[in-house]
C-alpha cells in the first residue's frame, strides 16, 4: 500500500510512503532521494554537482544527517 503528502498549492514535491514486506527490526528510518540537479540534457555536470552539494549543505544546516551519498555517472 502507498501513501503519500502532496502540497496543496502544487508548489513542492510529492512524498511517498512505502510499505515494505520487512518487520521492524529497529527505530524508524527515513530514506530520502534528493533530486535537484536538473535534466542531464539541460544543465552541465558541474552545475548539477554544485546544486546537490548546496542542497545538501542547506539540509545539514536544518539538521538533517547524510548517511552517504551515490555518485551517478553522467
Amino acid at each position: 500500500m502507498l501513501y503519500s503528502i502532496v502540497d496543496p498549492e502544487g508548489y513542492g514535491p510529492r512524498i511517498w510512503f512505502q510499505q515494505v514486506p520487512e518487520g521492524k527490526v529497529a527505530k524508524n528510518r527515513f530514506h530520502l532521494d534528493v533530486k535537484v540537479g536538473g535534466k542531464r540534457e539541460d544543465v552541465s555536470l558541474e552545475t548539477r554537482k554544485a546544486r546537490v552539494d548546496a542542497e545538501v549543505e542547506r539540509l545539514v544546516q536544518a539538521g538533517v544527517r547524510c548517511a552517504g551519498a551515490v555518485a551517478v555517472r553522467g
